[in-house]
């Protein structure tokens, strides 16, 4: 079933008329039929799998098409040719306007009227490939989305492939993305969080639409998944600060940045007062408490000059020190996605031991021990470097 058998279409040589004509026949002869086939078979791990690798084969093409189309030279040539037909017919339509006499006039009109007949066709013509090109972006987020669904077989690059189209025309109409998105289980999304957290903004008017859709996702990521999610909407809430040394002057601009930040403190305030709002209350009282033990002065603090390794405390008034049988995983332990999303069995956090270490750096970063509900000891890294200061290894 492979469409790089017709070589001389793999090979681009011929007019993309051709070309979308062929990829039509292979479509509705060989995809087409392999998926109604699948249809009717009973549910199993390998039909599932079977199906799975038909949709993501179909959405490979879908996006193969969608791409060649997007950088045909012929696009291009048409687009070319209606923007000079169209200069064309406007200064042809000020000549009329001036013509003096009745023969210059119909020489004229003449004229005009065989270049808005050509605009016309290059423009039905040009229509026609945005068109296949719609058709196509949109039957390569549907296919990726049923492969996702089917089968966790090709979770990683179906998931990566289904975002980067959408990123890519995150200002266009998103209809299909909505419907394709809801459809998708969310914690396919969970190895993205960073990347789909980065794009919250509540500043461009131009991408209203897949803002809306990417802030309902990464609320469910949030929700159904909040101890792989919540962190990083809690870091970039938390990332803007004018003394911050990550302030993103060298990368993007205080105003982005501060959008940013809004956004996902509105999804953060909106987790907070759900039903379910425990497991995100839980999870900001930690990440406060390491923000402020993070910030807690030790290189300029004479409390702790001169003191030997092991005889470094956490000081009792801090919140760290409070933490005890908080129903949150420990950061550094392992903690597999749970496709239930009750996440009943996880290694929970006991307390912090009041000892601490430090490790080099212009930071002094501390060293502390959470200790879990299993009995065991995990080495957290906690610095002012990390906003906000969540135990390195999470990330």
């Amino acid at each position: 079933m492979s469409y790089d058998l017709f070589s001389p279409y793999a090979q681009g040589e011929w007019t993309e008329e051709a070309r979308l004509e062929k990829a039509k026949f292979i479509g509705e002869e060989y995809f087409a039929p392999s998926i109604e086939l699948l249809k009717d078979k009973a549910e199993s791990p390998a039909i599932n799998d079977c199906r799975s690798e038909v949709y993501y084969k179909y959405a490979l093409f879908n996006e193969k098409q969608y791409h060649e189309i997007s950088t045909s030279d012929d696009i291009r040539r048409l687009t070319i040719y209606q923007n000079l037909k169209n200069e064309e017919i406007m200064e042809r339509s000020k000549q009329l306007k001036k013509a003096a006499t009745e023969a210059e006039k119909k020489m004229l009109a003449n004229q005009q009227h065989k270049a808005m007949q050509l605009r016309n066709q290059d423009t039905a013509q040009l229509q026609e490939f945005t068109n296949a090109r719609r058709t196509y972006l949109d039957q390569a987020y549907k296919m990726f989305a049923d492969c996702l669904k089917a089968s966790d077989s090709f979770d990683t690059d179906a998931t990566i492939r289904v975002c980067s189209l959408w990123f890519s025309n995150f200002a266009n109409d998103v209809s299909v993305v909505e419907q394709v998105i809801k459809a998708i289980p969310s914690r396919k999304f969970i190895f993205l969080a960073h990347q789909l957290s980065a794009r919250l903004s509540t500043g461009d008017e131009g991408e209203t639409s897949s803002q809306t859709i990417l802030q309902q996702l990464l609320f469910r990521m949030c929700s159904e998944h909040p101890f792989h999610s919540l962190y990083q909407v809690y870091l970039l809430q938390s990332s803007y600060s004018p003394t911050s040394r990550r302030k993103s002057s060298q990368v993007q601009s205080e105003s982005s940045q501060m959008e940013r930040a809004a956004a996902a403190s509105d999804l953060f305030d909106q987790l907070l007062n759900t039903n379910n709002s425990q497991k995100a209350r839980d999870v900001k009282y930690l990440c406060d408490a390491y923000l402020q033990w993070a910030k807690y002065p030790i290189k300029t603090n004479p409390a702790f000059h001169k003191r030997r390794r092991g005889e470094l405390h956490i000081p009792n008034e801090l919140e760290i020190r409070k933490v005890t049988n908080i129903k949150v995983p420990v950061a550094t332990a392992h903690l597999p996605l749970d496709p239930t999303m009750k996440y009943d069995n996880c290694v929970w956090i006991s307390r912090y031991r009041e000892n601490f270490e430090i490790a080099g750096g212009i930071n002094v970063p501390k060293i502390c021990v959470c200790i879990g509900n299993d009995g065991e000891n995990y080495k957290q890294l906690v610095s002012i470097s990390f906003i906000p200061c969540i135990p390195l290894s999470l990330f």
